[in-house]
């Protein structure tokens, strides 16, 4: 490779990476893939960046699913959904969200509630205006 092309690579190099460059989730509380006794009182998705998080939706161990409002409704680090009211097996909690470079970005938790135990029925807390758009 010739010596003075060297710089613009690497600047290529640069771009590219940080244009690939999305947020993701740093972590969640229950964490992916927790064995739960009893249903969250909420679940908190905290991401690596500021992010505007537009939907976060349930699907239950029987295939039926149900948005879950959450809070705050605007960009930030840290979320909290509602109380989920898990049933016994395995749920999926699916979220999507606003990157600050302006991409979509979404995942997947797993939940699993063991199946001895009760559905937490939760109502979910006053709505104080936190909704996905």
């Amino acid at each position: 490779m010739n010596l003075r092309c060297l710089p613009v690579v690497a600047g290529l190099v640069l771009i590219v990476g940080t244009a690939a460059a999305h947020t993701g989730l740093e972590r969640t509380a229950p964490s992916s893939g927790s064995i739960l006794s009893a249903s969250p009182e909420q679940i908190e998705l905290e991401f690596e960046q500021e992010v505007r998080l537009t939907s976060v939706r349930m699907e239950m161990p029987d295939g039926s699913g149900r948005k879950l409002s959450f809070s705050p409704a605007k960009k930030s680090r840290e979320f909290r959904t509602e109380a989920p009211g898990l049933a016994a097996g395995r749920s999926s909690i699916h979220w999507t969200a606003l990157s600050p470079d302006g991409h979509v970005v979404d995942g997947m938790i797993i939940l699993v509630l063991r199946p001895d135990s009760s559905v937490a029925n939760q109502a979910p807390e006053h709505d104080n205006g936190s909704h996905d758009h």
